[in-house]
């Protein structure tokens, strides 16, 4: 919400972008509900007052656009209503490569990650590792078992082995049985797929379940870890130094007068206390934490992962699309109105530098990736930290992945070795590899080699 303040009040005072035009905005929170999100897009554009589908109360000012929402699961729904309406949408986190359909959602794009480059990423990380034997786990929703499979065949693709994948439902005993088969399966590796979890006991639960388990966090997470279960855990987020000049961000925020709603947002996203005491022994025994921090205003722009330059690259290419729409319209009446859909034409064609970087929107909005690597460890006061370790970057022509495999703090005593996910030993030399009728081509057996047949290496 502070990089999207911070952002409109730059475009603002950008005399050559907007000139003579105000930006504002209206700021709702969709909680990650699809129906959150229906109801708050339906009362922007019904305008002050009670919700009036096909009719607005607007007395002032014309609706752009809409930036968000970071999940999959409430900006599909979005894009479903504004294509009826013909509004320009900017998700900031949307991933499910679906609507990237220009028939269904012809006026969605995102800045967010793409679905199946944090897959290849993924991947790319399990074959590097030597990991050939690891567990999917996903919320069940609308689009878990898609994206599941679709992982899934990403690492079959790299030489692994899925054991098989689990999905978390709202059935307490069925959630009991996915979490004891994972604890009885020898892969030691549980990769988490789309959504992060929707309550904060459904995480305690999996805690209290597969502890000992080692986690890869993908993108997609927001960053509320609990300590046990993601203690010695590997984690893919969005760099922040892409997004802008932090100083100035930092400035900006320093300057706002705090609020109730901020000091609440910073104890959740942060772990900070309020300075009351009440509420923060309340928030304390809510979130079952007992490492709640004082945190400086000044250590808080730092301190995010969140996906800030993907919201602020948001707004900008929505205010670069409205600079060239005035500008193609310079010869017409200047408060000639100026239909919600002329935006989208515009869009696709946005250029702008960020940070000596050229952002342009395509139709299939592949943006070059840029991944950082963490490795998430506690303290002995029970603390949760995150180390750097490695980037993955990405764009069509190719990829690299570079990690310090020696910073990686394991869940498990590994004696200073990569931690092993395997469903059979490498075979030794001398002997062979045996399929298993039936099993997956990474569980197999070892027999000694035949007469006159040797092989030299493990694995062999």
């Amino acid at each position: 919400m502070q990089v999207l303040r911070f952002t409109v009040d730059k475009i603002n005072k950008n005399m050559d972008l907007l000139p003579n035009i105000t930006l504002g905005y209206h700021v709702y929170d969709s909680c990650g509900d699809p129906r959150h999100a229906i109801g708050s897009v339906l009362q922007i554009l019904s305008g002050p007052g009670n919700v009036v589908p096909n009719y607005s109360c607007q007395d002032k000012g014309q609706i752009a656009g809409f930036i968000g929402d970071r999940s999959t699961i409430s900006s599909l729904p979005i894009a479903q209503l504004l294509g009826i309406y013909g509004y320009l949408q900017i998700s900031y986190g949307g991933t499910d490569p679906v609507l990237n359909d220009r028939t269904l959602y012809p006026y969605y794009y995102s800045t967010g990650s793409n679905e199946r480059v944090q897959h290849i990423a993924i991947a790319e990380l399990v074959e590097h590792l030597g990991w050939t034997w690891v567990i999917i786990l996903a919320v069940d929703d609308d689009h878990a078992e898609r994206e599941s499979k679709n992982l899934s065949n990403e690492i079959t693709q790299h030489g692994a082995c899925v054991d098989f994948i689990g999905t978390l439902t709202e059935d307490k005993d069925t959630n009991i049985r996915t979490l004891e088969r994972i604890q009885k399966s020898t892969a030691e590796v549980v990769i988490l797929c789309g959504q992060t979890f929707r309550t904060t006991s459904l995480y305690y639960f999996v805690e209290t379940m597969i502890e000992d388990k080692t986690l890869v966090v993908p993108v997609t997470w927001v960053s509320y870890y609990t300590i046990f279960l993601f203690n010695g855990s590997l984690c893919f987020k969005d760099p922040i130094f892409k997004f802008v000049d932090v100083t100035a961000f930092t400035t900006y925020v320093l300057a706002i007068k705090e609020d109730m709603l901020l000091k609440d947002i910073r104890m959740i996203e942060h772990d900070c206390f309020t300075h009351d005491k009440e509420k923060d022994t309340l928030f304390q025994r809510v979130y079952n934490t007992s490492f709640f921090m004082n945190c400086s205003s000044l250590q808080l722009p730092n301190a995010t992962y969140h996906p800030s330059h993907q919201v602020h690259r948001a707004v900008f290419g929505l205010a670069h699309a409205e600079h060239n729409l005035l500008s193609a319209n310079l010869n017409k009446e200047r408060n000639k109105y100026i239909h919600q859909t002329q935006l989208h034409q515009y869009v696709r064609n946005v250029h702008f530098t960020e940070r000596e970087r050229e952002i342009h929107f395509n139709e299939l909005m592949i943006f070059p990736v840029k991944y950082a690597i963490f490795s998430l460890y506690s303290d002995d006061d029970s603390r949760i930290f995150e180390k750097e370790i490695g980037e993955y970057s990405w764009k069509e022509s190719g990829s690299s992945l570079e990690i310090n495999t020696k910073e990686i703090i394991w869940k498990k005593d590994t004696n200073n070795q990569i931690l092993k996910s395997q469903c059979s030993e490498n075979c030794p030399p001398g002997y062979r590899k045996v399929s298993r009728e039936g099993a997956p081509t990474c569980c197999y057996d070892c027999a000694s080699c035949s007469e006159g047949e040797i092989s030299f290496f493990s694995g062999n």
